[in-house]
């Protein structure tokens, strides 16, 4: 808000027309009156006031503890008369001559205010202590497959014909006006590597579309943006490289809402993960400039962050910027996206909350790490889309994942090796989704293709998978002779205690179950835990899938309280692994609602039938059979137990 004798001025006017991207909202006044009226009238919103020297003594009194007033700007010619009031009003940010560094300033702020303040600052939060509390939070799994997806975006590759989708992205959607559509231009032609994080500091929507799509985890645009990404990772470890490896502490003021502070106030001790870059400053004072002022929704934090040189070599890349920033004077150090730290203390003086962390390396965890390094290997991190499509599939994001499998089957030739792991792959996700006869065609394209091939580790894999198709449909017999038959190729391959042949030994323990021979179903399925105990990492989601089908045979028996015990375990194990809306908790969480609904415990079942529903909706089609179960069981407990 700007509120000027003269204010239909052509100054205003070019004001206007220069902050048009910066501010979207903008209103003059002539008079305070008015102004004091507009302002009264926008009790939830934040405004930035600019006074006219002459109004300045009269409104800044009135208006200056208006919760709403976040700065205020004095524009004007005598700027030694009116100095003290940058001294005496706190939200008094400067008193400016120039039109020109008015704007400038305007934009310089906004920009602080965005980086330092304002941006959602999306965390995972991983719980170290295990415990059954902090797992019921569902704030673990989320993180190593967040990382596993930045991991996989650095080692895509790109031509120069995704770039001209990015820009052509950038234009369609973000570019509204000449002057943004003048500088995508200057973007496209200047552009190299080198110039990363030049455009990055830069005042225009590259900032805010790469963040925003990291905030909502947008794959789609995280995936046009990987060149930059790419570059921006490379220009950090140079920069870090070049720099002198000293003990630094940096600052981040940072404005939060009650629930996101008071689950930090619970993490300390935990592992932090910034899933966006991360601005920070070596001053503390610029770091407070804009979490000051008072917001009833909102609470001032600072974080205070300290890196030790001699674990900064291995942890993810961070640098000083200023060399390479449009704002040298902010000081800003600069760390990659998905960067770890520990909350190491939170404290509270007066309004400001503060919190201490400190960065960690890449073997923060050895549990973790050791899980996170199986993972990668288990995907393979070298096949672009594939190796997307895979990350994303094993987080149950299966729609988005199909997205990147059909993108890189498009792009290959149809000779291409890697096309039967496509079709496969497109297969399963077809299978989780419930499409039966789609997934077939898929699978027996690729059992085709295989077969052409003399691909042994291939032509089991969909054995397997065929396998499970005719179990799903019934067919018992067939699906058993499926499985046996890639059980021996993969024994024959890698001998016994290998991965594949732990899942042919599980499949087989699901055949018996299906047939209700329990005995023999639990001796195959105690088989394959046995060795993936001995090979996987220990939290492993397939050491979960192995005790959630154990306990589904003692709960056949009738026996819940076993089978209570080992759903529990594998629930652990499943928060631990994998991100919170992951289908395979939701059916752990059906599970165990049987399970309290045999005890008589109608609330507890309600309760995970409810947490069931909610994960299925947002992850399966609407139709699924799933989703129906559990819409049928809740209706049953309400209409015949709790009525």
């Amino acid at each position: 808000m700007w509120i000027d004798a003269t204010a239909y001025s052509n100054e205003i006017d070019h004001v206007h027309q220069q902050l048009g991207f910066t501010y979207k909202h903008m209103k003059s006044f002539e008079n305070d009156d008015q102004c004091k009226i507009y302002i009264q009238q926008f009790k939830d919103n934040e405004i930035l006031l600019i006074i006219d020297e002459h109004f300045g003594s009269v409104l800044i009194p009135l208006v200056h503890s208006l919760r709403q007033i976040n700065s205020i700007y004095i524009y004007g010619t005598i700027l030694n008369k009116y100095s003290e009031w940058t001294r005496k009003f706190v939200k008094v940010r400067v008193i400016i001559r120039s039109v020109d560094e008015l704007i400038e300033k305007l934009q310089d702020d906004q920009r602080t205010r965005e980086r330092f303040a304002y941006e959602l600052l999306p965390v995972s939060i991983f719980n170290l202590n295990h415990d059954e509390e902090r797992s019921s939070t569902n704030i673990n799994g989320g993180l190593l497959h967040f990382q596993l997806f930045i991991d996989g975006l650095l080692h895509c590759q790109h031509s120069q014909t995704d770039r001209d989708a990015f820009f052509d992205l950038c234009e369609k959607d973000y570019v509204k006006s000449d002057k943004q559509f003048s500088t995508l231009q200057q973007f496209k032609e200047s552009y190299n590597p080198e110039k990363a994080l030049y455009w990055y500091t830069r005042d225009m929507f590259i900032y805010r579309m790469l963040n925003k799509a990291l905030r909502v985890q947008n794959t789609d645009v995280l995936f046009r943006f990987r060149f930059f990404i790419q570059d921006m990772y490379n220009q950090l470890k140079k920069l870090q490289y070049e720099q002198d490896r000293i003990p630094i502490r940096v600052y981040r003021g940072q404005l939060l809402s009650k629930q996101e502070l008071d689950v930090l106030k619970t993490s300390k001790g935990q592992l932090i993960s910034m899933n966006s870059f991360l601005s920070t400053t070596l001053d503390r004072q610029i770091s407070l400039l804009f979490v000051s002022s008072k917001h009833d929704d909102l609470c001032p934090v600072l974080f205070e962050i300290s890196v030790d040189p001699q674990i900064s070599s291995t942890a993810k890349p961070f640098a000083s910027i200023s060399s390479q920033s449009n704002f040298t004077d902010e000081q800003e150090i600069l760390f990659m996206i998905a960067s770890i730290f520990q909350l190491t203390d939170i404290s509270q003086e007066n309004e400001l909350t503060t919190i201490k962390m400190n960065l960690c390396n890449e073997n923060y965890d050895q549990d973790i790490q050791f899980l996170f390094r199986h993972m990668q290997k288990e995907i393979g991190m070298s096949n672009g889309c594939l190796t997307l499509g895979h990350i994303l599939r094993t987080a149950g994001m299966y729609d988005k994942a199909e997205e990147f499998y059909k993108r890189n089957l498009n792009e290959l030739e149809n000779d291409h090796p890697l096309i039967a792991d496509l079709y496969g792959s497109i297969g399963v996700i077809h299978k989780s989704k419930g499409n039966i006869e789609i997934s077939l065609q898929w699978f027996n394209k690729a059992f085709e293709m295989y077969t052409s091939m003399g691909d042994n580790r291939g032509i089991a894999s969909c054995l397997q998978n065929l396998g499970d198709i005719e179990q799903m449909k019934g067919r018992f017999h067939e699906a058993k002779g499926n499985y046996q038959e890639a059980l021996n190729i993969f024994k024959t391959l890698f001998g016994n205690q290998n991965e594949s042949v732990a899942n042919c030994l599980n499949n087989l323990g699901a055949n018996y179950f299906q047939q209700h021979q329990l005995t023999t179903a639990i001796e195959y399925y105690t088989n394959s835990l046995n060795i993936r105990e001995t090979i996987l990492p220990h939290m492993h989601p397939d050491i979960a899938r192995s005790l959630n089908n154990i306990a589904n045979v003692y709960f056949s028996n009738n026996q819940y309280d076993q089978a209570l015990q080992y759903f529990k375990q594998a629930l652990d194990i499943f928060q631990l692994s994998l991100p919170s809306e992951h289908p395979s908790i939701a059916q752990i969480y059906y599970n165990m609602s049987l399970t309290y609904l045999k005890n008589g415990d109608y609330q507890r079942s309600l309760f995970f039938l409810n947490r069931a529903v909610l994960i299925y909706r947002n992850t399966l089609p609407q139709d699924h059979i799933e989703i129906k179960r559990c819409i049928n069981t809740i209706d049953y407990i309400k209409q015949n137990i709790l009525k």
